[in-house]
């Protein structure tokens, strides 16, 4: 993880690991101080039928994307790991930042 660090913003240099299931990507402290209203607004959203289901949109400076669900069958984890398996890279958006453009 540290040579993923070497080419993103100086606001990423305390960098926390989220994990979900066994897939592991960067976060930055803002970004997981803000997960529990990420979470919160897709447990919303899903409830008054606005998406089928509650997630929250994430893209990577490793060009992954895709959707965290929000459920307590699939938690999240925020970790100081210097190495994680399965990392996917750096969180580069997360939340509706990160959906895709229709």
């Amino acid at each position: 993880m540290r040579d993923a660090l070497e080419h993103v913003p100086a606001h990423y240099e305390r960098v926390r690991v989220l994990t979900i299931q066994t897939v592991a990507m960067g976060v930055s402290a803002e970004q997981e101080a803000r997960w529990p209203q990420l979470a919160a607004a897709a447990m919303l959203a899903a409830e008054e039928g606005r998406e089928p289901v509650p997630a929250v949109w994430f893209r990577t400076d490793e060009g992954a994307s895709g959707l965290i669900p929000v459920s307590k069958l699939t938690p999240v984890t925020f970790t100081d790991d210097e190495e994680p398996a399965r990392f996917i890279g750096i969180v580069t958006a997360l939340g509706p930042d990160a959906a895709p453009s229709t």
